[in-house]
């Protein structure tokens, strides 16, 4: 097999990314024929227009390193929240500058369909603007353009059905098509797209937890509270990833990957839970701390490593990477969450 590219992509944009299906088929199918695929960097928010990407930017994308970049931000959201297509172009356009300042390859999607409800001519007419403004930014700046848009529209074409109940995200099916238009951009033409989604556990992923729900009038813990927890058996154990399938095939992703789901069903309905773990570590060590899902704050061996600062940034496995240390020997792990979280330990900041 040639090989295609296989460096490490950051992807930037809304939920058509932000723990989308496509770049785990796009890194299946290129390790299931031999290759070494490529390494995304998941830098996308579900809900975001254009300019809400360029506000957190220089904080969620340019830290990071990456040899390309692959902008998925086609206005669907800018429609939404009424952002005028000038004010849209204006915004993609200043992020590709600065990605194009990095001396590497953006990938730039040029449009993409949604389903036959959003397909009145006024629906149609506004986004082509929206599109066309891509495409001009694509030429102007010596973008790599994909036209998802066009292979969508093949797919749709042939009856298959792309679309979530909601007819805008996009299904298993839906995310096939984009895997396809990836791997053809990034050199990997004769490589087939996977037939099933095949996840992998998080690397490093923390698997035994202890969690409690906590009542609505709780403080936030403080290092005192935080170094004084000790669960007792009114804690409920929870195993990652979770043993029952879900119905939902995102859903069954992530519950792959490690997320936890379930918090609800174990200890009970709450808006935040509290979860205590350990983890092992055979000498002093750097690693990454690696956050996902309605994570609050992480406290390793009773000091706070994070702590959300109310900027949504994404629901994905790695949305912050924060650098700790491990002591030798039994390292304890506590959380304030929402009812899904994830949480992974890595060696490396990328994975």
């Amino acid at each position: 097999m040639k090989e295609g590219f296989r460096g490490r992509v950051i992807l930037i944009g809304d939920s058509l990314s932000d723990n989308a299906a496509w770049p785990v088929l796009v890194r299946q199918a290129v390790k299931e024929s031999g290759g070494r695929p490529p390494l995304f960097i998941n830098a996308a928010a579900g809900g975001d227009s254009a300019g809400d990407c360029l506000a957190r930017f220089d904080e969620y994308v340019m830290p990071h390193e990456f040899d390309a970049a692959i902008v998925f931000c086609t206005g669907g959201n800018d429609m939404a929240k009424k952002r005028a297509p000038e004010q849209f172009e204006s915004d993609v356009d200043a992020m590709v500058v600065k990605l194009r300042g990095r001396n590497v390859p953006v990938f730039l999607v040029t449009g993409r369909i949604a389903g036959p409800r959003h397909q009145s001519q006024p629906d149609r007419d506004a986004r082509s603007r929206y599109h066309a403004a891509i495409r001009r930014i694509s030429r102007r700046r010596g973008c790599i353009s994909v036209d998802v848009e066009k292979a969508m529209s093949a797919a749709w074409l042939l009856d298959i059905w792309l679309w979530e109940p909601d007819q805008s995200h996009l299904n298993l099916d839906g995310n096939k098509v984009v895997a396809r238009c990836f791997l053809d951009a990034f050199g990997y033409p004769d490589v087939a797209v996977p037939a099933e989604l095949n996840p992998e556990p998080l690397p490093g992923l923390v698997k035994e937890w202890r969690i409690k729900a906590v009542p609505d009038n709780a403080a936030p813990l403080d290092e005192t509270g935080a170094a004084a927890l000790k669960p007792d058996e009114t804690w409920k154990t929870l195993m990652l990833p979770e043993a029952e399938p879900q119905q939902s095939w995102w859903f069954e992703q992530i519950r792959r990957e490690g997320f936890a789901l379930s918090l609800e069903k174990l200890a009970g309905p709450a808006r935040r839970y509290l979860g205590a773990a350990s983890v092992f570590s055979a000498s002093d060590a750097d690693a990454w701390l690696n956050t996902g899902g309605h994570l609050q704050s992480v406290w390793l061996n009773n000091r706070r490593v994070y702590l959300n600062n109310g900027r949504w940034a994404g629901f994905h496995a790695g949305r912050e990477r924060i650098p700790v240390h491990l002591n030798a020997g039994t390292n304890s792990i506590i959380i304030e969450t929402g009812p899904q979280f994830s949480l992974n330990i890595s060696e490396t900041r990328y994975w």
